[in-house]
């Protein structure tokens, strides 16, 4: 993922991820959730927030997309996350089990992340 900035990181990383599941012209807003976590580490933070919004459709039915607000400081993020319902008749094009910590690597110097994910 690319950004300018580690909110623009974490934010294209969530638009990514949900584009591993729907293509654009399938993505509704109809749900809005206040994220918050803790980190030590800015990866820790980014695989954490991804981890959080696989966790979201597993068990909630629910894919985030968007973030519509986000703060983040050295050991903390917030962001407000926007996405939809997962109806029964939408097939996502593939299931993600977690994000994994393997070569995660957030480089804000050069402006980029790299994330692996379980599948």
């Amino acid at each position: 993922m690319r950004g300018k900035t580690v909110e623009e990181i974490f934010i294209n990383s969530l638009s990514a991820l949900a584009s591993m599941y729907f293509d654009p012209e399938e993505l509704r807003t109809d749900r809005e959730i206040q994220y918050r976590g803790r980190f030590e580490s800015i990866e820790d933070g980014l695989v954490d927030l991804l981890n959080f919004a696989i966790m979201e459709i597993d068990s909630e039915n629910v894919l985030y997309h968007t973030v519509s607000k986000i703060r983040i400081s050295e050991s903390e993020v917030e962001a407000s996350l926007v996405g939809f319902t997962i109806l029964e008749e939408q097939v996502p094009k593939r299931v993600l089990k977690a994000v994994t910590y393997h070569e995660i690597k957030v480089d804000l110097e050069k402006g980029y992340a790299t994330i692996l994910f379980d599948i």
